[in-house]
């Protein structure tokens, strides 16, 4: 990793990374493993609400999930798109194609909650302090700063885990308190807790 790299560049050098290993790679049981091991952190918990998201073709599919949280009781939200960021709805089908190729539940009405349990939230990489880059549209950073401190844990998913060695991002972007990839699972501010399996 490069000490002086901007953030620009990082999440240059992840996608860039994240494609070439994309064709090496099977990601349906990265999926799978992600998955599970999402599953293991929400365990035996009941009736949680969910912010998560609908992946796009280079994240992990985590849909299958998603609906059976939902069966099992869970009130599972995604995001819709809302001028420069994005409010959550209920996740519910049709799901439609919309801006950037992000899928969407259709219109509904938009009275999100003012908590959640837990966010499931899509990252092209994380630094040392483990604070999460996307795709640079600044979306789920607004989403957070509107919500202030109503999200009670943080779980940032990525198929492949890109980390900085050191701090490249700003004190606005969103902080995981884990990080699953199809490899592992990451306690932030801890080492490695354990291999998925």
């Amino acid at each position: 990793m490069h000490h002086n790299e901007t953030k620009n560049e990082f999440r240059k050098r992840c996608l860039e990374r994240s494609r070439k290993k994309r064709r090496l790679l099977d990601g349906y049981r990265r999926d799978k493993r992600i998955e599970a091991t999402l599953s293991a952190l929400i365990g035996d918990r009941k009736r949680l609400r969910i912010l998560a998201y609908v992946p796009l073709k280079n994240e992990a599919n985590i849909l299958p999930l998603l609906w059976r949280l939902r069966r099992c009781g869970h009130r599972v939200y995604v995001p819709y798109m809302c001028g420069e960021s994005f409010v959550a709805v209920r996740l519910r089908l049709p799901l439609r194609r919309k801006r950037f190729g992000i899928y969407e539940p259709p219109s509904q009405s938009r009275n999100e909650p003012r908590d959640f349990d837990l966010a499931i939230v899509p990252a092209v990489g994380v630094d040392s302090v483990c604070r999460r880059i996307g795709y640079g549209k600044g979306m789920y950073d607004r989403f957070y700063a509107r919500m202030k401190r109503g999200i009670a844990q943080t779980v940032l998913v990525s198929r492949i885990l890109c980390r900085s060695e050191h701090v490249v991002t700003d004190d606005y972007d969103v902080v995981g308190d884990w990080i699953v990839t199809g490899d592992e699972i990451v306690a932030c501010g801890a080492r490695r807790v354990s291999e998925a399996r």
